[in-house]
């Protein structure tokens, strides 16, 4: 336990002074939202995989709520990139109406290992249409 406090006070630090200064950078805004989610994937083929990420999206007072499904495929085809390939249904749920929403999204992914890091960039294209 010591050693994993040691090596992770680099850490704690700025995270806990980040989390002092919140509520000052967030003005007179007192709209809070907590997003919930699980991303699933299974490698079907060798680099090519199924994604499934249900996501459950709240206002802090659970005045509005949307619900995602988003579905793909994602395809590795050099160590250096991904490609992916998503459908997302999404409901919006607010106390007057709700929304449904249909999305199709692709995504490509640069990345790079660096030792035991890794890091990444996403890029998306995504249409949006709205029906009620």
């Amino acid at each position: 336990m010591r050693i994993f406090a040691k090596k992770n006070k680099y850490f704690i630090a700025p995270v806990l002074f980040l989390v002092a200064c919140f509520p000052e950078t967030r003005g007179q805004e007192n709209e809070y939202y907590l997003w919930t989610g699980v991303k699933l994937s299974k490698e079907i083929i060798p680099d090519l995989k199924l994604v499934i990420n249900p996501e459950l999206r709240t206002m802090f007072n659970f005045e509005k709520k949307e619900l995602f499904m988003e579905t793909g495929l994602g395809f590795d085809p050099f160590k250096f990139l991904g490609l992916d390939l998503f459908y997302r249904l999404s409901r919006e749920y607010s106390s007057d109406e709700t929304i449904t929403q249909h999305r199709f999204a692709f995504d490509i992914q640069p990345k790079a290992e660096i030792n035991r890091f890794s890091v990444g960039l996403r890029i998306r294209y995504a249409n949006y249409s709205e029906g009620g």
